[in-house]
């Protein structure tokens, strides 16, 4: 994705790796909020809204015509992404329980 999204958008090196890891700063501060929520509104609840917005969000990213823009993109995702795991984790673990 890198060369085509460089010579798309012109991105630099630095802007790229800028737009890499902005991604990782809204995952690692949206996680512990996003299991609050998930346990306030319950699994179906917040894996639905936790997924469409990953998936508008990721889909978003093909419409991204400037580095500002595919930072603010790559936060956005981040933070719906931070939720993802977690929530499916838990959902599978009220399914099945913890067997002793």
């Amino acid at each position: 994705a890198a060369p085509l999204m460089r010579s798309t958008v012109n991105l630099s090196d630095a802007s790229y790796g800028a737009a890499a890891s902005a991604f990782f700063a809204t995952y690692v501060l949206f996680e512990v909020p996003s299991n609050i929520c998930l346990s306030r509104l319950g699994s179906p609840r917040w894996l639905a809204f936790i997924l469409a917005g990953w998936g508008v969000a990721a889909a978003s990213t093909a419409f991204v015509t400037t580095s500002t823009q595919l930072v603010i993109t790559r936060l956005v995702l981040g933070a719906f992404e931070a939720g993802a795991f977690p929530g499916c984790a838990y959902t599978v673990q009220q399914w099945y329980g913890c067997k002793r």
